[in-house]
This record gives structure tokens, C-alpha cells and sequence, in this order.
């Protein structure tokens, strides 16, 4: 595992969720603030700054993705980073609610290396039975992002001389200072693995340098092979990284007698020196007609009459000609299908879409937690402060991720991906329901919820049970157990749908169909927050508790289970092995339908001796 590599990511991409989950404890008393209106009253407006995040990044995602592909993954990395803590900054010392939207919307805007960085991982990392656990790195980052970021946000709110005239920086420029040593381990350890990319601008050329360190650290473990480089074999490097991830993953390429090996490996583990090809054998009619002019397939007629019953030999030029026709069709199946606009390819748009509604509903309720933990017990909310939530964040955060970096890799090496993905979004349907519950403890004796009167004043007085949590350290307990199992199961559906989108698409295309998958999971990420926000302020003036908004969050997360279930489990592949399984499978129903052919010849031949 090339492991430095795989940290610079990883540092990457804990830099990007700060920059988006440090708002969450924010958004309320700023719009308070801005507003100068309760906290209580202010849901829907929060829930338009958390939306704002990502309506910006719906707009730029897929083109962050198509960059990638065309500059080099590298160089989106740098400047994305970049960009966004800066942003990030600029936001949080908005002077107006306008103002505060503007600027969330750009730092959306510039966020693009989400995805670029689960196409990175894909290729560095090539082995199946490890790219799911090197994507366990990436999401514990991101995870790491998802509860750290909340609390930096509740617990530097308002901190130090900096807080005093500008609240909500402090924790803006602690998300600075991750990013910026994020750009400094992207550059010195990350090799850029896209070796075919349009030049860089003269001035740009230096991000896409790689110093030595990272082409070392690279070149260790499963180190992306360079998409126009040629193996010894012959064989192109796309189609050489899938015969290694085919012996990974335990898959052995022999025949359909299972005797013979489709492509004979020598004592060392490399190809063995090709036999001598007898005049007339399937690798002399091959090679002097031209026909496919690969190695692979002269390894693969060999083997095909070298497994050949006697009596029933198979011609080898009937052979190459039924494979031949066989990848004929193959190739214009995919060249069809790639014509296609992305999201109307075969499984990339329904694991975009599963994506994206499953993205709706974790973010909603992510996005509703530290505004219904925030508002007052009588109202039906938790009665916490923001250092409270920031607390309860960072202890179920803490125990999240060594919980994902320990059992979640022992798990992730076992089960398929997509029936982790299903679990995962089950899981989350009871966690979900539950929540509110936990107001239960924070109401005081004999006090009646009472539904929130608009234009009320903020309150200043401090009443246990009423505006504050009655039995505090019984809230707190109960809420970091519900976030930490909730978002451990989400962490681990998300690992498993990376997978799953990568899987979907050849190595060239990860870039365009994650910067995709971003754009339309931002449309999500977008709705969820402006909904949420929306039903909760609803909920708590209307009914006087939280119910609505997480029954809207268990819906989507069991409409997801659903449509994970219905994905063919050949998505938990990578693409190039279903690729290879594909051919392998068309080399054998040629060669046995050449046997058949030559079996009814010698019948039809013996009936008329």
C-alpha cells in the first residue's frame, strides 16, 4: 500500500469536509446574528446557508472532474484546497446575511477535490481486495472532517481576541492552517497518477512536478502504472493491471476445463517464455494472418487446443475468427454505450442517483442535529450550547474513527461492496427514528412543550428544563451514543458507494464520473440542509418537537436500502476486471463453439463413411 500517498489524500480530504461541517454549529447564530432574531426561529434561514455550500458546488463539480482528466489530478488538488479555506475565511467575517450567502456559495465553488481525490485512490491503489480498505483512508478523513468540523465550530465559537470582534472566525482559520499542511503533504507526497494530460500553463507546470519522496513512496505497494506505458508481455498497462488484480483477487485464469492457464506464468511470478508454435498451430495461423496480434490471444489458442479433446480438435483459424467476431461485437456494444451522456450509461446513472438521495438524506440530518440540539428543551430541542454539540461531535467522532480504521477494514475486507452499502443505509433507518427520543431527557418535570412563538425575545435567563437541557450529562451521553453509531454506519455505506462509482467506469473516465457523481450529490447535499432546516423550524412551531425532520431522514435512507439491493453485485468488480472476466468469457464460448463445429463435422463426416 503506498501509504504516504494515500496520507496526502486523506489530509486533502479532511481539509475539504472542515471547511464544510465547521459551519454546521455556526450557520444558526450567524443567522441570528445577522438576522437579529431567537435562535429558534432562525432554522430555515440556516438551513439556506448550508444549502448555499452546496449549490455552489453543484455548479463546478463535473467541471473539477473533466479537469482532472485533461491536467492532471494533481494540480485540481493544490488549487482546490487552496482556494476553498481561503474562501472559507472570507465567510466568516460576512457582514451581512447576502453577504454570508454569496460567499458560501463560492466556497462551493471552489471545492472540487472530493471527488478528484476518490479518483486518485482508485489509482494508486489497483488491488480489489485493497482499494476498498485504502478507501476506508479517504472516508476517514472525510468522517474525521464530519465530527471535527462541528466541533472546532461550537467549541472556538466566539474564542480568543480574534472571536471578540469576529465570532465565527477562529474556527475558520484553524480549518486554514489543516489546509494548508494538507497542500504541503499533497505536494511533496503525492505522485500524479494521470500521465497523459494537456500541458500545464507555464506558470502552473511546478504543481504537477512530483519530488522524489512521493515518486518513492509511490513506488511501493499497488503504485498506478501509467495508462501509456507497455508491460514486458505486450500487453497494455490497463490490461496488465486487471490480470493482477484478477490473481488478487483469487480469480485464476485458466480455461473452461480448468487444467490449462489462459496466460503461463514462469517461476518468478512473470510471463514464462512463450513454446515454439508448431506449423499449423492455432500461434502460427494467428500470428501470419494478424488476427487480434496480441500476446493474450496467442496464449489463449494454445491453450484452447491444448485443452481440446482428443478426436475433437478445434481449428484455430475457426477460433481466431469466432473471437474476432466475438470482439467485434463487445467493441461496438461499449462504443455504443459510450456515446451515451454519462448518467445514461449502464449502471453509472442508477449509482449516481442512489448516490445522490442517499447524500439528501444523511446531510439533512446531519444539518438538523446541532439546530434541534441547540434549540430550548420547551420547544422541543436539547437544550445545549454550541460547546456542548462541539463536545458531543469530538467524543463520537474520536470513537468513530478507530472504529473505521479497525473493524470497519476487517469488515470492508469480507463482504461484497454493494451489500455493504445496503447495510450500512439499513442500519441508519432505526438510528434515525430514534433521535428524538433523547429530547425526552432534556425536558424538565411538569414542564409542557410549547410550540415557538414567532417574534419572541432571545431568551437570557438560563431555566433547567425549560431553555436548558434538565439532565445534562444524560443528554450528552445519549447524543454521542446516536451520533456515533448513526454516522459510523453512514461512513460505511459511503466508503462502499466510492467503490461503487469507480467501479462503474474505465480508469480514464474516474475524474468525469466522480466530478459527476459530486455535482449531482450537491444537488442533494443542497436540498437536504434548506429542507431540514425548513421542517424543523415547521416542527418545533407548529408541534413543539423534532419528529418531522428525521422521518423525513429515515424515508430516504430506507428508499436507498431499497435501491441498493436492487444493484448487480458485479459493480463490487473494478471495471477492468469485469472487462477481463467479459473477454475471458467470449474466448471460451468461441473456442467451445469451434469444438462443437469440428465434433459435428467428424459426425457428419463418419456417417457418411
Amino acid at each position: 500500500m503506498p501509504w504516504l500517498a494515500l496520507a496526502a489524500i486523506t489530509s486533502a480530504q479532511l481539509a475539504s469536509a472542515l471547511v464544510l461541517t465547521a459551519a454546521f454549529p455556526i450557520v444558526g447564530p450567524m443567522a441570528s446574528s445577522l438576522l437579529d432574531m431567537p435562535i429558534d426561529e432562525v432554522g430555515g434561514y440556516a438551513g439556506i446557508l448550508g444549502a448555499a455550500f452546496m449549490a455552489g458546488r453543484v455548479l463546478t463539480s463535473t467541471l473539477w472532474g473533466w479537469l482532472s482528466d485533461r491536467i492532471g489530478r494533481k494540480p485540481v488538488i493544490l488549487i482546490g484546497t487552496l482556494l476553498c479555506v481561503v474562501v472559507n475565511i472570507l465567510f466568516s467575517i460576512s457582514s451581512s446575511f447576502a453577504m454570508a450567502v454569496t460567499l458560501r456559495v463560492v466556497t462551493g465553488v471552489v471545492n472540487g477535490v472530493v471527488g478528484v481525490n476518490k479518483a486518485v485512490t482508485g489509482e494508486i491503489v489497483t488491488s480489489p481486495k485493497q482499494q476498498a480498505v485504502a478507501m476506508t483512508f479517504l472516508t476517514a478523513g472525510w468522517s474525521l472532517g464530519l465530527v471535527l468540523g462541528p466541533a472546532l465550530g461550537g467549541l472556538l465559537l466566539g474564542v480568543g481576541p480574534v472571536g471578540e470582534e469576529y465570532p465565527f472566525m477562529p474556527p475558520a482559520l484553524v480549518v486554514a492552517v489543516i489546509g494548508a499542511l494538507a497542500v504541503v503533504a499533497v505536494w511533496f507526497l503525492l505522485p500524479e497518477t494521470l500521465s497523459q494530460h494537456a500541458p500545464l500553463p507555464r506558470g502552473l507546470r511546478w504543481m504537477s512536478r512530483t519530488p522524489a519522496v512521493a515518486s518513492s513512496s509511490a513506488g511501493s505497494g499497488d503504485a498506478a502504472v501509467p495508462s501509456d506505458s507497455v508491460p514486458l508481455s505486450g500487453a497494455p498497462a490497463s490490461q496488465a493491471g486487471s490480470d493482477t488484480a484478477l490473481e488478487d483477487s483469487g480469480i485464476e485464469l485458466t480455461d473452461a476445463s480448468g487444467s490449462a492457464e489462459l496466460v503461463p506464468r514462469g517461476e518468478d511470478g512473470g510471463a514464462a517464455p512463450a513454446r515454439a508454435a508448431a506449423p499449423g498451430s492455432a500461434a502460427s495461423v494467428a500470428a501470419s494472418e494478424g488476427a487480434e496480434g496480441s500476446q493474450d490471444a496467442l496464449a489463449s489458442r494454445s491453450a484452447a487446443l491444448a485443452a481440446a479433446p482428443p478426436g475433437r480438435p478445434a481449428d484455430p483459424a475457426r477460433i481466431a475468427e469466432l473471437e474476432a467476431e466475438a470482439e467485434g461485437r463487445a467493441d461496438e456494444a461499449a462504443a455504443a454505450d459510450g456515446r451515451r451522456w454519462m448518467l445514461c450509461r449502464r449502471h453509472v446513472g442508477k449509482v449516481i442517483g442512489i448516490y445522490t438521495l442517499y447524500s439528501c438524506g444523511t446531510i439533512l440530518v446531519d444539518e438538523v442535529f446541532p439546530l434541534w440540539a441547540q434549540a430550548q428543551p420547551v420547544h422541543g430541542g436539547l437544550g445545549l450550547s454550541a460547546a456542548d454539540v462541539g463536545t458531543v461531535l469530538a467524543a463520537s467522532g474520536a470513537a468513530m474513527v478507530v472504529l473505521q480504521l479497525t473493524v470497519c477494514q476487517l469488515v470492508m475486507r469480507r463482504l461484497p461492496t454493494r451489500t455493504l452499502f445496503w447495510v450500512g443505509a439499513t442500519i441508519q433507518v432505526p438510528l434515525v427514528l430514534v433521535a428524538p427520543l433523547v429530547s425526552g431527557l432534556a425536558l424538565g418535570p411538569g414542564v409542557t412543550p410549547q410550540p415557538v412563538v414567532p417574534g419572541s425575545p432571545i431568551p437570557t435567563e438560563e431555566v433547567p428544563g425549560v431553555t436548558v437541557a434538565w439532565d445534562r450529562p444524560a443528554v450528552m451521553a445519549a447524543a454521542i451514543a446516536m451520533v456515533f453509531l448513526r454516522l459510523s454506519a453512514a461512513i460505511v455505506s459511503f466508503t462502499a458507494c466510492a467503490v461503487l462509482v469507480n467501479s462503474s467506469v474505465p480508469d480514464g473516465e474516474r475524474g468525469a464520473v466522480n466530478g459527476v457523481a459530486m455535482a449531482t450529490a450537491s444537488v442533494g447535499k443542497a436540498v437536504g440542509p434548506a429542507v431540514g432546516g425548513a421542517v424543523l423550524a415547521w416542527a418545533l412551531a407548529t408541534t413543539a418537537s423534532a419528529w418531522p425532520p428525521f422521518i423525513v431522514g429515515a424515508v430516504l435512507n430506507a428508499v436507498v436500502a431499497v435501491l441498493a439491493w436492487t444493484l448487480p453485485e458485479e459493480l463490487s468488480l473494478p471495471y477492468a476486471m469485469r472487462e477481463k472476466d467479459a473477454k475471458l468469457a467470449r474466448q471460451r464460448q468461441a473456442r467451445a463453439q469451434a469444438e462443437d463445429e469440428a465434433q459435428a463435422d467428424e459426425q457428419l463426416t463418419d456417417a457418411r463413411a
